[in-house]
């Protein structure tokens, strides 16, 4: 300023947006979805079995289009189909676990993910009723976490 004066903002009021909480978790990424929220609905499209939903959170998914897509589904049904990778889409129960940001444009965080059988200590087929996984997760240009991968802990 010219004239020596200085000039300050002043907040007034302040209020959250909680558009995409709770039960209005977005069905395809969107910059206003925290990574968290991102992990949370990739799983509930898993749970219903909305593969197209599911692979919209993927970064491969996000991008591909025609054979590209194609690969992908195939891809993301293959390692939905390994046994250690099924609970993805079996679970009745979500936990949230520790979580990390090694930088600015990654995250980390880790899921337990219970099934029908959690409240035994081991359902005799070797199945202890949880799994541990740990989603990886960036963040695009467009400011949307995706998921770069999906790993099984235990």
């Amino acid at each position: 300023n010219s004239s020596g004066h200085s000039m300050c903002w002043q907040l007034l009021s302040c209020s959250r947006d909680s558009s995409v909480d709770g039960d209005s978790l977005s069905p395809a990424p969107h910059p206003r979805l925290s990574p968290e929220l991102a992990v949370l609905a990739q799983l509930r499209a898993l749970k219903q079995q909305d593969l197209l939903t599911a692979c919209a959170f993927n970064m491969l998914g996000r991008h591909a289009s025609g054979a590209g897509w194609d690969t992908h589904m195939a891809a993301f049904r293959h390692l939905l189909s390994q046994p250690r990778y099924q609970l993805l889409s079996s679970h009745v129960k979500v936990e949230l676990g520790s979580s990390g940001l090694p930088t600015q444009r990654h995250f980390l965080q880790e899921v337990l993910l219970h099934d029908s059988s959690s409240n035994n200590s081991n359902n005799g087929c070797g199945n202890t009723g949880f799994g541990r996984f740990l989603w990886r997760l960036g963040m695009q240009a467009d400011g949307c976490w995706i998921v770069r991968s999906i790993e099984v802990l235990s």
